[in-house]
């Protein structure tokens, strides 16, 4: 359970990092970290 939530994670990260190095629309990177966020709050909420 502990490592599907830490692997989650991790592809959350490089889907973050990938938009931000691919693009530097700000709004692309902003949506990336509020999607990130919620996903957080989601998963914490859920454990």
């Amino acid at each position: 359970m502990v490592i599907g939530y830490l692997y989650s994670i991790s592809e959350c990260l490089k889907f973050v990092i990938f938009s931000t190095s691919l693009s530097t629309n700000e709004f692309l990177v902003r949506f990336s970290i509020q999607v990130f966020v919620l996903f957080l709050k989601k998963n914490t909420m859920y454990s």
